[in-house]
């Protein structure tokens, strides 16, 4: 009986707040375990005990939100399962800073899981390719409202003008620290990305004014440039 009220209250503070249906290595509560808990400052591999217990967790059908950035996966196949097991219901996928996955191990990730629905998704610090985002992401995400992209310094104006095609609704971008970004971004974000409000193109040195103030005048709606 405790552990069911523990559930309903735990559902309903995941309906009000996204962020309370995080999943976490280290507790056993059914609703609300967080990855986070299991890492401590730069990333650590996960003890073998948390690793079994993940699985497990990822399999409630109610969890909206998965945060396993800096984790050191020993095999792909585990992350997989891990995102399979919730990703009917997940709105919110983090996976940052993830040195030991390549994109191919990502592309994984999405090939196997059906995460159509997903809404929010950071691949932050992965080194991924330009190839991953145009034939991974773009064409099974495209409802997704919020996507981070930021220290991937391979990825390119084709990788964007791909993105922003596959991903129309698009409300917020991070493209910090992508040093091969030009204008040729900006201009197709503009002619695509119609409902983008937030962008982050900091620490992309090959972008300029002009095509910034263009970019302005395509989306007057940008409030966060």
């Amino acid at each position: 009986a405790a552990a069911a009220a523990a559930g309903a209250a735990a559902a309903a503070t995941t309906a009000t707040n996204p962020t309370a249906a995080t999943i976490a290595a280290t507790q056993s509560s059914d609703s609300n375990v967080s990855a986070s808990a299991g890492r401590t400052g730069a990333p650590q591999h996960p003890c073998s005990s948390c690793l079994k217990s993940l699985p497990a967790a990822a399999r409630l059908s109610h969890l909206q939100m998965l945060d396993l950035s800096g984790w050191l996966f020993p095999r792909t196949s585990l992350l997989v399962s891990i995102v399979q097991g919730c990703a009917t219901t997940l709105r919110t996928l983090l996976l940052d800073n993830m040195p030991l996955l390549t994109a191919a191990d990502l592309a994984a990730v999405f090939r196997h899981c059906a995460l159509a629905d997903l809404r929010s998704l950071s691949l932050a610090g992965n080194a991924l390719t330009p190839a991953f985002v145009t034939d991974e992401l773009a064409p099974r995400l495209s409802q997704l409202l919020r996507l981070g992209l930021a220290r991937n310094p391979a990825l390119d104006d084709r990788a964007v003008e791909v993105l922003a095609h596959g991903c129309p609704h698009m409300r917020f971008l991070d493209l910090s620290e992508c040093p091969l970004l030009t204008d040729r971004a900006l201009r197709s974000l503009g002619v695509h990305a119609q409902h983008l409000l937030h962008l982050q193109v900091g620490e992309c040195p090959l972008l300029t004014a002009g095509g910034r103030a263009s970019l302005l005048a395509a989306l007057p709606n940008l409030a966060d440039f």
